[in-house]
């Protein structure tokens, strides 16, 4: 009953998106109604979860994957890809071509700069492979203390106090990613 009732509110979510933007037309941007999901793994299972009975009841200007279940670990990254798009249905303004990855990294300072790089391109590639709109980079600056406990380390400017979610590090030298993606930007 919960997840069916998190579908109605979706589509009355859509509808308020709708009904603003017919009265209201935003100008010099668009503005899309989201649905964000997080378990990948459950659905690929064949499980009851948020993909599988929410999804199909909705019609949301688009859908996203927050990624970090399987593009960390880079367990079945591409086939957790390919289940949104076998759950999530077509909108009217974007068809198809309407799911993204809402949040995508790997923490540099548990993963090291290596890795971090390796992974987070074989990540978009599989966007670019999957004709994916978008992919958001979690976070262009880091705020996750290693230490949750710390709020002291939150305007740190030493590296080593944080997680590593960033494209510009807190004693701000930039990543390779960072180059990477600014270097596709331009194009």
């Amino acid at each position: 009953e919960t997840l069916d009732r998190f579908a109605e509110i979706m589509n009355m979510r859509q509808k308020a998106f709708d009904d603003a933007r017919a009265k209201n037309a935003p100008v010099g941007m668009k503005l899309y109604n989201c649905l964000q999901v997080v378990d990948l793994l459950t659905a690929m299972a064949g499980n009851p979860c948020v993909t599988t009975r929410v999804l199909p009841k909705t019609n949301c200007d688009m859908y996203a994957y927050s990624a970090y279940q399987t593009s960390i670990p880079e367990y079945n990254y591409a086939q957790s890809i390919e289940t949104l798009k076998n759950y999530a249905p077509a909108s009217k303004l974007l068809g198809k071509n309407n799911l993204y990855i809402g949040e995508m990294g790997i923490p540099e300072m548990e993963f090291g700069t290596d890795r971090v790089y390796t992974n987070l391109l074989k990540g978009y590639k599989t966007l670019i492979n999957n004709d994916m709109l978008y992919g958001v980079m979690w976070q262009i600056y880091c705020n996750e203390p290693k230490d949750r406990n710390d709020v002291s380390l939150i305007n740190s400017h030493d590296n080593d106090d944080y997680r590593g979610f960033w494209l510009i590090r807190a004693d701000g030298t930039k990543t390779p990613i960072y180059h990477v993606l600014k270097m596709a930007l331009k194009n």
